[in-house]
């Protein structure tokens, strides 16, 4: 089926009139009339030589602004026409005229803005219908004017000007006879800051769109600067999806570069630039459409003599001459009215002919301005873009270069976490994997405490990771110990400032916790901060440690003594969690020394107390088990103690039982220990650490040749002993 515009044109060849009106009466605001190339019905009338009232009837329906792939107009098209009937010239100009002397300034405006350059009215004329449309008509040359220097400067690459010239937001939609707005020229010159600032400045006019249909994101898709312009428009927020008169959208362009051609679009520009525009053949009322004839001969005259003569002959001789020629063809009615109004047009044409000229030698000028600067920018260009290809290619190799780094990084810190990589494969999830979060090894070091031992470690990453400063290893030794051991004073620093920063954030919770795990080194923190001027929480808060402390140890001493009446009466819920200097809680301490009633008391208040592990990991079970109180067993078991926990040696409690001389070992040191007063435990501090430390030392050597012994036998690997692996290995043991 015939669309619209083809019925209308084929009523057009055919020439009728009736037709070609019912067409029109089809037709709205969205009805494709103009094809690919941009040609409106009324260019095609022009071309199919259509009758003048079908080309009046067309002019009254259609935009006569519309502009072709080539930049032309309908007036350029008539006026420029060979054999055409003068009828259609006078019919546009009496249409045109009319059209302006309507007044319709808003209407006006988009003509004047769209390049239209044929405004066949006086000042005069239109001072006869309202000051306004005089002051429009006044101001057209001056606004063409500056739309002309706007497009110069942009071609130019002139941002200063540019911007200057900008100084009304309307003008970045006044395209020149080529058809292009500023935006659209810009964009097609590839200028990346002109477009960056067109952006901030005029956002609104990135959907605007040109005699082609095309908006600024379709020039830019055609681009030979790797999507650089086109990525910044559709970063603000350009469409993808508009089409253009040939349906065509920005992202068919980007596909396909070819389809719209750069260099052949900026060639069409500089082409329709240097065509001439196109005059009227018939004379018209304003000022430069009043043609004199030059072709007649100067009829030869004796020269003046006189000073008088020669002042008229140089000044008025060939006006006066050409006039009185032209008055002896024309014969008019009134000679002096006629020879008045000849002469004042004659000034006037005159004046025109000269700035023409003038024009017309500037350009000449400019073109050969432009055509080396053309060249010095071809070559700027063809250095930019071997820089930015250099540049993609650097950031190419940095970008594999950061991901290399980042690769070894992270099998660094794999390699310093070997002790999570360690662990056995379980079949289910349970609650030993949160317990073994802390990673031990055999002498029950985490990795924390390896790293304090190093110089240049980086501590902040494992405490970030959830490491606890207060776990002690088998020596019964926090990190902080191991860095103070190595001499590693600047491990010692970051671990106090840690606790420091702790504390002047306020996060009260997490330090209060490393007291429950029983971490003592908070003086040189009090001693740091006491020096600083702090809020009154923070000094209430140091205040406080000392209490918690006292509080534990006199708990850990009620347990010791076997008094049940005061560990009922100093127990609470964090307490019943807090640990020693040898990482044992009170219910560690009550089992064993096998006080059952204090055990009993302990579970049951809090039977979370059975998960509580010391720092080789041992639950309460575990030394249950190594010990003979078979009521004390069977207590934990029903409050809720795993059988299945492991320790750092992978070993269930069970195993114990059958191997119980690490847990009567422990047992024989605590039971030796006679119970201290507060300060007695202060001033002995060092000397139980050695005595736990050497009591551990035997528990390892022990240890090391009942591995030697099991591993000749077969034993249940996932209750009784350590997998095969860890059977051939020496536990690391801490002498000092």
């Amino acid at each position: 089926m015939a669309s619209i515009r083809e019925k209308l044109l084929e009523a057009i060849k055919a020439g009728k009139m009736e037709q070609v009106r019912e067409v029109l009466k089809a037709v709205d605001s969205t009805t494709p009339l103009r094809s690919a190339t941009g040609e409106s019905p009324l260019h095609e009338a022009i071309k199919l030589r259509a009758t003048p009232d079908i080309f009046k009837t067309l002019l009254e329906s259609c935009d006569l602004s519309t502009r072709n792939i080539d930049g032309q107009t309908v007036a350029d098209l008539v006026f420029s026409a060979e054999n055409l009937d003068p009828n259609f010239e006078n019919i546009l100009v009496n249409h045109v005229k009319a059209r302006i002397l309507q007044g319709q300034i808003n209407e006006l405006e988009k003509l004047l803005l769209s390049g239209w350059v044929f405004w066949p009215v006086s000042v005069e004329q239109a001072r006869n219908v309202s000051p306004e449309l005089a002051e429009f008509v006044t101001n057209i040359r001056e606004s063409q004017g500056k739309v002309a220097e706007l497009h110069k400067a942009i071609q130019a690459e002139n941002l200063r000007d540019v911007k200057q010239l900008l100084d009304r937001k309307k003008y970045i939609l006044a395209a020149d006879r080529t058809g292009l707005p500023p935006f659209h020229k810009a964009v097609v010159t590839g200028y990346g800051e002109m477009v960056e600032w067109f952006i901030q400045e005029f956002k609104f006019a990135i959907e605007h769109k040109d005699n082609m249909g095309r908006t600024v994101l379709h020039y830019a898709a055609g681009l030979p600067d790797a999507g650089y312009i086109y990525s910044m428009l559709t970063n603000a927020g350009a469409a993808e999806d508009t089409m253009d008169l040939a349906g065509r959208t920005p992202r068919d362009y980007y596909s396909n570069t070819e389809l719209l051609g750069i260099m052949q679009v900026r060639q069409r520009i500089q082409d329709i630039l240097e065509r001439p525009i196109p005059e009227p053949k018939l004379a018209t009322s304003g000022s430069h459409h009043m043609y004199i004839s030059t072709g007649l001969k100067a009829k030869r005259v004796p020269p003046p003599t006189t000073i008088d003569g020669k002042y008229v002959a140089e000044h008025l001789g060939t006006a006066l001459t050409l006039a009185l020629a032209e008055i002896a063809d024309c014969r008019p009615w009134d000679p002096i009215e006629y020879l008045g109004q000849w002469l004042y047009k004659y000034r006037e044409n005159r004046n025109y002919i000269e700035k023409q000229e003038r024009l017309m030698r500037e350009i000449h000028d400019e073109e050969k301005q432009k055509a080396e600067a053309e060249k010095e920018k071809e070559r700027i260009r063809e250095e930019q873009r071997a820089i930015m290809e250099a540049e993609r290619r650097e950031r190419e190799k940095a970008e594999e270069e950061k991901r290399r780094k980042e690769q070894e990084e992270l099998q660094r810190q794999a390699r310093e976490m070997d002790a999570l990589a360690q662990r056995p494969n379980l079949d289910t999830v349970t609650e030993e994997s949160e317990e073994e979060a802390n990673g031990k090894d055999k002498t029950g070091q985490t990795e924390l405490h390896k790293l304090a031992a190093q110089q240049g470690a980086d501590l902040m990453a494992l405490l970030n990771l959830g490491y606890n400063l207060a776990e002690r290893d088998s020596s019964c030794k926090t990190p902080r110990d191991i860095a103070v051991e190595n001499g590693v004073q600047d491990n010692v620093n970051a671990i106090d400032n840690y606790i420091k920063g702790l504390i002047e954030k306020e996060k009260f919770s997490l330090v209060e916790q490393l007291l429950l795990d029983g971490y003592t080194e908070f003086q040189p923190v009090i001693d740091k901060l006491s020096s600083e001027g702090q809020t009154e929480e923070v000094k209430n808060f140091l205040q406080s440690i000392p209490e918690v402390q006292s509080k534990i140890n006199n708990l850990i001493q009620a347990v010791h003594q076997d008094d049940l009446t005061k560990v009922q009466e100093k127990l609470d819920e964090k307490l019943s969690l807090a640990k020693d200097k040898a990482g044992q809680s009170p219910l560690h301490k009550a089992v064993i020394r096998q006080h059952k009633d204090i055990t009993e008391h302990i579970v049951t208040a809090y039977p979370n107390t059975v998960k509580c592990r010391d720092q080789l990991n041992r639950t309460p079970y575990h030394y249950a088990m190594g010990l003979p109180n078979v009521d004390i067993q069977t207590l934990l078991l029903s409050k809720g103690a795993d059988e299945n926990a492991k320790d750092a040696y992978q070993r269930v409690p069970s195993y114990y039982k059958e191997n119980p001389s690490d847990i009567q070992a422990i047992a024989s040191t605590i039971s030796s220990d006679q119970p201290k007063s507060e300060n007695q435990e202060k001033v002995q501090d060092g000397e139980n650490q050695s005595t736990e430390q050497t009591t551990t030392t035997q528990d390892a050597k022990t240890e090391e040749k009942k591995e030697k012994e099991e591993s000749k036998e077969t034993t249940n690997t996932s209750e009784q002993a350590p997998s095969q692996t860890e059977n051939n290995e020496v536990p690391v043991t801490a002498t000092s």
